[in-house]
């Protein structure tokens, strides 16, 4: 699953939690209807992964969710 995951690792509770506190926060009023992936960057890598060999390759017959 790592692999999957820019920074090689999976998330935890708290940097989930502190990306709602920041959406709650004054820091985050001019903040309006975007997407705030908190996902170690899976998202913006675009089906890219990290091979068994260190280095990253397109997987374009990835499936997520199962």
């Amino acid at each position: 699953m790592n692999r999957l995951i820019p920074l090689g690792r999976e998330g935890i509770d708290l940097e989930c939690g502190d990306a709602a506190v920041f959406l709650c926060s004054n820091k985050a009023s001019y903040v309006t209807g975007v997407l705030l992936p908190v996902d170690g960057g899976t998202w913006a890598s675009g089906g890219w992964v990290r091979g068994s060999n260190g280095k990253w390759t397109l997987n374009e017959g990835l499936a997520f969710g199962g």
